[in-house]
């Protein structure tokens, strides 16, 4: 997996530099495209390497294929490419990490949401909110 990671184009921007307002309507495509339990955090202060993470649960591996390559295809008319997007996913995938820099997509079943559990992990991150 790390192999296929590194053989994708990398993002172009530097923490910091993507609008807040491309992560937001990230947020609502997921949204829009039946993603569930879509959350926001603000983990600026806690990280170096990412100021958002956007966290969402899928239905299903094809729901997981379809969001990954949606998410690829509205990024890129913003010079977004994200890192794990072209990596194929496999029957037993159940979390998707798409590093677009300065934010982090986690596209996660309910199970590896359930397992993983970033919002704990992250706790003292702020959740934001992306309709606005």
């Amino acid at each position: 997996m790390v192999g296929q990671l590194l053989q994708n184009e990398a993002f172009d921007g530097k923490k910091g530099s993507t609008d807040k307002s491309i992560i937001q309507a990230c947020c609502r495509l997921l949204v829009d495209q039946k993603a569930m339990d879509v959350v926001l955090l603000d983990i600026s202060q806690r990280a170096s390497f990412a100021d958002w993470f956007v966290i969402a649960t899928v239905t299903s591996l094809g729901h997981l294929r379809g969001l990954t390559k949606n998410v690829d295809e509205f990024l890129a008319p913003h010079e977004i490419h994200a890192r794990g997007s072209k990596r194929t996913v496999q029957d037993d995938d159940n979390w998707i990490l798409l590093d677009c820099g300065d934010f982090v997509v986690h596209l996660m079943t309910k199970e590896g949401r359930e397992f993983f559990d970033l919002e704990k992990l992250w706790f003292d991150s702020p959740v934001c909110d992306y309709l606005t």
